[in-house]
C-alpha cells in the first residue's frame, strides 16, 4: 500500500504487483479475480510501467496482447522518478540476499 500526503489530504493507493495480475489472469475458477475485486472495491489502485511491461511480455499471441494492452491502457500508473529505479533495484537485491 502506498500512502502519500498532498495538501494535508491523505491518499491511500494499492500497488498491485505483476504476480497478483498473473494469478488473476491464469485463474479459470474466477476465485482469484473475485478476491482481488473485493480487495480493491472502492479503493484506488495503480501499477508501474515495469508491471505493464512484464504483463505485456507474457502475452501468448497478438490477440492476447491487444486485449491486455487495451485493458492496461485505462489503468492508473505511478510514474517513477529516475532515483526511484535505483531504490527498486536495491529492494530487489536486499530481498534476495541469502542469510
Amino acid at each position: 500500500m502506498i500512502t502519500t500526503t498532498k495538501r494535508s489530504v491523505l491518499i491511500v493507493m494499492l500497488l498491485i504487483d505483476t504476480s497478483v495480475w498473473i494469478d488473476v489472469f491464469r485463474d479459470r475458477t474466477g476465485e482469484t479475480k473475485a478476491h482481488l475485486a473485493a480487495l480493491i472495491d472502492e479503493q484506488d489502485f495503480a501499477l508501474t510501467r515495469l508491471i505493464q511491461v512484464e504483463l505485456l511480455q507474457g502475452s501468448r499471441n497478438e490477440q492476447e496482447w491487444s486485449l491486455l494492452q487495451s485493458y492496461l491502457e485505462g489503468q492508473t500508473y505511478l510514474e517513477l522518478k529516475a532515483n526511484a529505479w535505483e531504490a527498486v533495484a536495491r529492494i530487489f537485491t536486499i530481498s534476495n540476499v541469502k542469510v
